[in-house]
């Protein structure tokens, strides 16, 4: 430090806190620590001993924070704990430049950091009477529990009412599947079949027994449109018929020549009734087979 000693008798400036800052670590103005009193070698070590304990300690503890702080990316109140980290870490260099003392008395450096740790302390006081009723409006651990299993309790509930709801609609889907198919025995039966279709387009919706009916071996693959059976011409009389049926809101039957995959050729009749509440409007029919006399 001698270079800042000479700068400072050099210059004619006289700064504020100048000399205290320029002899930070100067020793010369005080005796070692040994030398001032009576001291003993035992009671020295006692206090350079316990002086170096406390600082190990109070290192320990803000390092272990600092991992806590940094691992626990949820934690509440990070702030004060980081004031803290601050707190007990200058507390711990406090007590080791203290037991310096003893053998390289720099008592200025010692009351700067004794300032600097009352600046923390107080902040971290500070601090903490303003954080204090957040921190009691947390939930303790048994509270914390207990609101977590009554939520794991509303979740079991919620878990259940979905899965029965989902077995309600299972067993409903299953009668509904049951009903289509005994609906379906009975059209093919009766040699007729049930189909719906957008009127404009003549796109096929949904068809039962249609297949059957008109002897397509593929029951798991459903007639996907009305030229599969008949003519192109025919077509465009069934989209007209379709048309003004929905139109005018009537019911209308319409024979059409087809011809099966078999190559043998018949007539469908096509017995319809519109739906306008649908959008686009579509028609549903019944259709069957009539044979050539």
């Amino acid at each position: 430090m001698q270079w800042i000693r000479t700068l400072a008798d050099s210059t004619d400036i006289a700064v504020p806190g100048w000399n205290f800052f320029s002899k930070l670590f100067d020793t010369d103005d005080f005796p070692a620590r040994w030398e001032c009193g009576n001291w003993d070698p035992p009671l020295g070590w006692l206090h350079i001993i316990s002086d170096l304990a406390i600082f190990f300690a109070y290192a320990a503890i803000p390092l272990s924070l600092i991992l806590f702080i940094l691992r626990r990316r949820d934690i509440a109140l990070r702030g004060i704990l980081w004031l803290f980290v601050a707190f007990i870490l200058f507390c711990g260099c406090t007590h080791l430049t203290d037991a310096m003392m003893f053998y390289h008395p720099a008592y200025r450096f010692l009351g700067l950091m004794k300032l600097m740790t009352a600046a923390v302390s107080l902040a971290t006081v500070a601090a903490l009477i303003h954080v204090l009723p957040e921190a009691l409006a947390l939930p303790g651990a048994a509270a914390a529990h207990r609101l977590a299993q009554a939520e794991i309790e509303k979740r079991k509930v919620a878990e259940a009412v979905l899965i029965a709801a989902r077995n309600a609609l299972e067993q409903r889907g299953a009668h509904l599947t049951s009903r289509e198919f005994r609906m379906q025995r009975a059209l093919i039966a009766s040699g007729q079949s049930a189909v719906s279709w957008i009127a404009d387009s003549g796109q096929i919706l949904w068809s039962s027994g249609l297949n059957e009916l008109a002897g397509f071996s593929k029951p798991d693959q459903p007639v996907a449109s009305w030229l599969q059976l008949i003519s192109s011409a025919d077509f465009r009389r069934l989209l007209q018929a379709s048309l003004q049926g929905a139109a005018e809101k009537q019911n209308f039957s319409i024979d059409l020549p087809a011809t099966l995959p078999d190559g043998t050729r018949t007539t469908l009749r096509v017995r319809a009734v519109p739906d306008p509440s649908t959008d686009p409007v579509s028609l549903s029919a019944l259709v069957s087979r009539v044979e050539q006399a």
